[in-house]
C-alpha cells in the first residue's frame, strides 16, 4: 500500500483529495498531510507540559503536607521521650524517699521509742516545723503547737531526734524535686494529648491528597478539551486512559486512608500500653524499701540547700521561731 505525503497542500485540499479517494472506492492509497503531523506534534507538547505542571503541583502539595505531618509527629515523639525520662527520674526520687522513711522507722526501733512518748510527739512537731520551714509543705499550726515550738527552741535535741531530723531534712529536698517533676510530667501529658488531637483534626495528608487529585483531574479535563479542539483522533482511547488514571488515584487515596486509620489504632494501643506501664510502675513504688547510703543523704542535703536558696518558702504561722534543723 502506497503512502503519499502532501507537503505543501492546504488542509482543505487534503480533505477534498481524501473525499475523492473515498468516492472512487480507492483502498490502495493512504494520505498523510505533513501540516497535520506538525499540528499533532504541537498539541502533544502542550499536553505533556500541562501534565508535567499538574504533576509538580500535586507532588509539592502532598510533599509539603508530609513535611508538616512529620514535624508534628517528631514533636510528639520528643515529648513522649521526655515524659518517659522524667517519669523514670520521678520513680527514683520516690524510691529514695521510701528509703528515708524506712531509715526513720529503723531509728525508732533501735532507740526503742514509744510512739506515744513525749520525745516522739516533740519529734513529730519538729518534723512538721522542718517541712514547712524549708518549703516541702505548707501546713497550719495550732496555738498549742506554736507555744510548744517556742519551748523547744530552748531545749536540746535527743540523739534519736537529731538522727531522724537529719534524715527528714534530706527527704524535704527530695519532696520539693518530686513535686516539681510531677507537675512537669502532667504538663507534658497534656501537651501530648493536645498535639495528637490537633494532628487528627487537621488531617493534612488526606486534604493534600484530595487537592492533588483535584489538580490532576482538572488537568486531565483541560487536556481532553485540547484534544477535542485540535481534532485529535481516538478520543475514546484517551478518555479511557484518563478514567483509569482517575480510578488509580481514587484507589491510592483509599489505601492511604486505610493506612492512616491503622496508624491511629496503633498509636491508641501504644498510648494504652504506656499508661498501663506507668500505673504499674507507680504501684511498685509502695513496695520498694532499699536502704539509703550516707552518700545519698549527703547528695540530698546539697540538693535541698540549693533549692532553698533559690525558693525560700516560710510558713506564715512559724515566722519568728528559729530552730536550726539543717543537718
Amino acid at each position: 500500500m502506497a503512502i503519499v505525503i502532501y507537503a505543501g497542500d492546504s488542509q482543505q485540499t487534503h480533505i477534498n483529495n481524501m473525499q475523492k479517494k473515498a468516492e472512487a472506492g480507492s483502498r490502495e492509497t493512504k494520505s498523510i498531510n505533513a501540516q497535520d503531523l506538525h499540528a499533532f506534534s504541537q498539541a502533544g507538547s502542550a499536553m505533556d507540559a500541562k501534565k508535567g505542571f499538574a504533576r509538580k503541583q500535586a507532588l509539592k502539595l502532598v510533599g509539603d503536607a508530609w513535611d508538616r505531618d512529620q514535624k508534628v509527629s517528631k514533636s510528639i515523639a520528643d515529648m513522649v521521650s521526655e515524659k518517659k525520662s522524667k517519669t523514670d527520674e520521678l520513680l527514683q526520687l520516690k524510691s529514695k524517699m521510701n528509703d528515708i522513711d524506712s531509715m526513720k522507722s529503723k531509728y525508732m526501733e533501735d532507740y526503742q521509742i514509744d510512739p506515744d512518748s513525749q520525745e516522739q510527739k516533740d519529734l513529730e512537731l519538729l518534723e512538721k516545723y522542718q517541712n514547712n520551714k524549708y518549703g516541702a509543705f505548707s501546713d497550719k499550726f495550732s496555738e498549742e503547737e506554736i507555744e510548744r515550738l517556742k519551748e523547744l527552741q530552748e531545749q536540746p535535741l535527743t540523739e534519736y531526734q537529731e538522727k531522724v531530723l537529719a534524715a527528714n531534712y534530706a527527704k524535704d529536698g527530695l519532696s520539693v524535686a518530686y513535686e516539681r517533676l510531677a507537675n512537669e510530667i502532667k504538663g507534658l501529658a497534656q501537651s501530648i494529648g493536645d498535639a495528637k488531637v490537633e494532628q487528627e483534626k487537621s488531617q493534612d495528608m488526606l486534604k493534600a491528597q484530595d487537592a492533588a487529585g483535584q489538580i490532576l483531574d482538572a488537568a486531565d479535563q483541560e487536556i481532553l478539551g485540547m484534544l477535542y479542539e485540535e481534532g485529535k483522533e481516538h478520543i475514546e482511547e484517551e478518555t479511557e486512559k484518563e478514567e483509569e488514571k482517575a480510578e488509580k488515584i481514587a484507589q491510592e487515596k483509599e489505601e492511604k486512608e486505610e493506612r492512616l486509620e491503622e496508624q491511629k489504632e496503633q498509636r491508641k494501643e501504644q498510648e494504652e500500653i504506656l499508661d498501663a506501664g506507668e500505673k504499674a510502675a507507680k504501684m511498685r513504688l509502695d513496695v520498694r524499701s532499699e536502704k539509703i547510703t550516707d552518700s545519698q543523704v549527703e547528695e540530698a542535703q546539697k540538693s535541698i540547700q540549693k533549692l532553698l536558696e533559690e525558693n525560700h518558702l516560710i510558713n506564715e504561722d512559724i515566722k519568728g521561731i528559729e530552730i536550726d534543723l539543717r543537718f
